[in-house]
């Protein structure tokens, strides 16, 4: 039982620090798009002279920082949640609510992933791409969202394993 723990918990090790290193990668992204909005006032509005790129740029990036940052945000327990009920609730109450929210939110990631794949093979197999200035292709940008709904889905699954086994050590725990 030790052994298989043991396993779990370097799995789940490892994808934290996926989800860290994410979310550092999205971090930079978010210095990036500062830097370039910054570049398009100053542009616009002391010198007239917009860019078509920018606002593309940064909608786009927009999806990266959504659905890439889910993870992150879950892992460091960002995501938000009524604390007025809560904070006042046992020990016990509080790893059934995480359960719960999480098994709901890995059924959504699953329709976002099917859905997401689905609208990202047939923007490849049709080379669609995007109705602004540069024309984007779509398909790296939609694939995104499965991708990053997946990493969502896992770090949720890891939030299960982990209310499970805290109830079942304070289980253990109070019976010694």
């Amino acid at each position: 039982m030790g052994n298989e723990r043991n396993k779990i918990m370097g799995i789940i090790n490892a994808l934290d620090r996926i989800s860290s290193q994410i979310g550092l990668s999205v971090g930079i992204l978010v210095l990036i798009m500062t830097i370039c909005v910054l570049r398009e006032v100053i542009g616009r509005y002391i010198f007239n002279s917009p860019t078509e790129w920018v606002l593309e740029f940064c909608e786009y990036s927009l999806l990266f920082l959504v659905y890439l940052g889910g993870a992150y945000t879950l892992l460091v327990d960002g995501h938000v949640k009524v604390d007025l009920f809560y904070n006042r609730w046992s020990k016990k109450r509080k790893c059934i609510a995480d359960a719960f929210s999480s098994f709901l939110g890995i059924i959504y990631c699953s329709v976002l992933v099917w859905q997401g794949f689905r609208l990202a093979i047939h923007s490849y197999k049709s080379g669609s791409v995007s109705s602004g200035a540069l024309e984007w292709p779509l398909f790296p940008l939609q694939i995104v969202v499965p991708i990053g709904c997946i990493l969502l889905g896992l770090q949720l699954c890891a939030k299960i394993y982990r209310s499970i086994t805290l109830e079942a050590d304070d289980r253990e725990e109070r019976n010694h």
